[in-house]
């Protein structure tokens, strides 16, 4: 077992699989080697015996222990095989695990049949008397093969298994590798874009270190500018409280300011003009100061060849002189000679000193010359610096004027934006004055044409009065009296029915204008032959009229729809036709009341009914057919009277409500009369705001003009300026270089 579990480590680290080496344990040999020494003492036997059952156990925990570390192992390398890419190695070593075990098996079970052998041999030899014993060893020595040969079967089993799997693997491995080629092609794609994307990387982290500077500028340049914008929106104000404040005088400013600047553009021309025949004026004297100077320079050259030549030949006169003084000497020449020559050193010295004289006077005009061209550049400078002050000064001022002028356009467009609103403003209130107008006319004719209607049908509604109640007072003229009484009552236009255990009512009702300041009361089933009954029970009361009066004409509607009074053939004689049915709508509900004898208005005791103020009137006996329909002729006439009323005041409610509506149209028409005026100030306003508008611009593109010469003249004048430092700067070069060749020449 030793042996497997090393070489199984071994093929572990050949396939690259660390496996975790379990603790030692004892192999069959050992085993063995104990029982033999064992079996030699006899007083021993039960103790060996016993250890021999625990090494027994032992040995098949550890067999069962390796069979599960095999299995394990062959798992790891199951595992490894489908995820490790090395797929030849695996399979390789796979193999000669397998071999290796095969042949690990095999070389066991001969070592154990020698055993065996040995063992035999070993106890027939030692103790013949331990034939039990050793056939109990033997037994389990032969139990220990047939696990052994278990053990064998088993791994012969695994071996099949790990053939189909190679197999298998094998297959797979095809699989693999087509996939490897593919993912080999896949891979170079991969890395020729890693490499795009490295270089892309670089690039942009040299565009983020790009972006961080820009980043940083931009941070500058907008902390920058909203300084200017905070400044340009604080200006902005001021200039907007100033030019809405006086856009007159900041126009009178501006053509002031224009005026002002063409005068200094004027003088700045003349100024030009000046140092332009100035230019000019230093060109030629620069010129006539050149042609002198190479005209001196041509004399001075010619003098000094001259000079040059006398000095040869005085040099050449100085050398004979010496050579006739050194032969004169030698020779004690005379006098006379030593004093020509003398007199011709003398000449000679002069004559030097005229030249140095003439040089000298040479230089310091020169000199004077150089000074005053140094002058000359200095003022022209300090003017050249004057120029370039008023050409900043002006175009700050022309800056400026940009400014105002893009403000004022600004001015303009918010204004012109002001006026399209304004405008459309206005063309919604004259549309909504337009419909307001024809629905107020509309309005006014249907108010006329309902005041009409209504005027009609009040003079049709009381001349069917005036009929019914002539109608009326003659029906009532030849109506019979029968016995009752008609008492005076209070002007209140109230009725108050009463019904008895007979059923004889009491009426109250008002007949009319004559019969509107009068309640009549009335009591029925008394006489000759009905004698009177006792009130109880019930009464119908109806309201006042001036309380229905009060209300709408809609809830008069709705009562008189619930409380319709039938007509029928008894109409007939009193002339009310189907169009006082219909103009009757409109009356109220009747409510049923019960109240009291003294809260009806009438008098339960007496005995007669009176007629008029005070006047009594005879009694009317009569049967009860008679009495049955003079109550219903009164009825029906109070009825009719009523609802002749109702209408009336429904008439009268109707008209108050048409005056109202009347006022509030007349008020309507006043608004909007008012405000037609306001429009019409309006427009007139927006008139005058075109108008200055059109003035703005007028200016405004004048300014325009006027800035764009400016710029023009300004353009022209830094051009001249660049043309005068250029010349100049050549004169500066040239002064320097003639200073140069007087330098040279003063140093000959």
């Amino acid at each position: 077992m030793s042996e497997e579990k090393e070489e199984s480590s071994q093929c572990a680290k050949e396939t690259g699989v660390t496996e975790t080496v379990p603790t030692k344990k004892l192999s069959l040999q050992e085993r063995l080697a104990i029982a033999a020494q064992k079996k030699a003492s006899d007083s021993n036997k039960k103790k060996n015996k016993k250890k021999q059952e625990d090494t027994m156990k032992e040995g098949h925990g550890i067999g069962e222990k390796a069979q599960a570390e095999e299995c394990a192992y062959l798992d790891k390398v199951v595992q490894l095989i489908d995820d490790s890419t090395k797929r030849d190695d695996i399979l390789e070593a796979v193999k000669r695990y397998v071999s290796a075990k095969n042949e690990r098996l095999e070389s066991k079970i001969v070592i154990l049949e020698s055993e065996l052998k040995k063992v035999k041999t070993k106890t027939t030899l030692a103790n013949k008397t331990s034939d039990d014993g050793l056939l109990k060893k033997l037994k389990e020595k032969e139990d220990q093969i047939h696990d052994l040969l278990d053990e064998g079967a088993k791994l012969s089993k695994k071996e099949l298994a790990l053939s189909q799997t190679i197999k298998r693997l094998k297959s797979r491995e095809t699989e693999l590798e087509s996939d490897l080629s593919r993912l080999e092609s896949t891979i170079e794609e991969l890395n020729a874009k890693i490499d795009g994307m490295e270089k892309s990387l670089d690039m942009c982290d040299v565009n983020e270190r790009q972006l961080a500077e820009e980043r940083l500028r931009v941070e500058s340049l907008q902390a920058k500018y909203e300084a200017i914008l905070k400044a340009n929106d604080g200006l902005t104000d001021e200039l907007k409280e100033i030019k809405f404040s006086n856009l007159d005088g900041k126009l009178k400013n501006i053509q002031k300011e224009l005026d002002e600047e063409r005068q200094e553009n004027e003088q700045l021309n003349e100024d030009y003009k000046k140092l332009n025949l100035l230019h000019q004026e230093l060109k030629k004297e620069n010129e006539e100061t050149i042609s002198n100077l190479q005209k001196e320079l041509k004399s001075q050259r010619a003098i000094n060849i001259e000079r040059e030549a006398e000095i040869k030949r005085l040099e050449e006169k100085v050398e004979e002189l010496r050579y006739h003084t050194e032969t004169t000497i030698s020779n004690k020449s005379s006098d006379s000679s030593i004093e020509l020559l003398q007199t011709q050193y003398d000449q000679a010295q002069e004559n030097w000193k005229l030249i140095e004289s003439t040089y000298l006077r040479n230089i310091s005009k020169l000199e004077t010359r150089i000074d005053e061209l140094q002058i000359d550049n200095v003022t022209y400078s300090k003017k050249i610096k004057v120029l370039t002050n008023d050409l900043k000064q002006k175009n700050s001022e022309i800056k400026e004027l940009q400014e105002t002028n893009l403000s004022l356009l600004d001015e303009l467009k918010n204004s012109k934006k002001q006026n399209d609103k304004l405008k459309s403003e206005i063309e919604d209130l004259t549309q909504r004055l337009n419909q307001a107008i024809v629905d107020c006319k509309n309005e006014k004719e249907s108010l006329v044409k309902k005041i009409e209607k209504l005027q009609e049908e009040s003079a049709n509604l009381e001349s069917t009065l005036k009929l019914r109640m002539n109608e009326f007072n003659s029906s009532t003229s030849n109506i019979p009296q029968n016995s009752f009484y008609l008492q005076d009552l209070s002007s209140a236009s109230s009725l108050n029915f009463k019904n008895a255990s007979s059923h004889s009512p009491s009426i109250g009702t008002p007949l009319g204008r004559q019969f509107s300041n009068k309640r009549l009361s009335l009591q029925f089933g008394e006489g000759a032959l009905a004698p009177r009954l006792p009130s109880s029970s019930s009464a119908f009361t109806l309201n006042k009229l001036n309380n229905i009066g009060s209300l709408s004409a809609q809830d008069k509607i709705l009562r008189h729809q619930n409380s319709i009074i039938s007509m029928d053939s008894n109409d007939a004689p009193l002339g009310i036709n189907t169009s006082a049915r219909s103009i009757s709508e409109g009356l109220p509900e009747f409510t049923v009341e019960e109240e009291d004898p003294d809260e009806i208005g009438m008098d339960a005791t007496s005995d007669r009914y009176t007629v008029g103020e005070g006047v009594d009137t005879p009694i009317l006996n009569n049967s009860n057919e008679g009495v049955g329909v003079n109550v219903q002729l009164i009825k029906k006439l109070g009825d009719h009277a009523r609802m002749l009323e109702l209408e009336v005041s429904t008439l009268k409610d109707e008209t108050l409500a048409l005056e109202k509506e009347k006022e509030c149209a007349s008020a309507e028409i006043g608004r909007l009369i008012e405000e037609n005026s306001k429009v019409n100030e309006l427009k007139h306003e927006i008139e005058l705001r075109d108008s200055e508008v059109r003035k703005i611009d007028d200016n405004y593109q004048r300014v325009l003009v006027l800035l764009g010469e400016k710029e023009e003249r300004l353009g022209e004048l830094n051009e001249d300026i660049e043309d005068l430092k250029v010349i100049l700067r050549e004169q500066v070069q040239q002064m320097v270089e003639m200073q140069e060749k007087i330098n040279e020449l003063s140093k000959q």
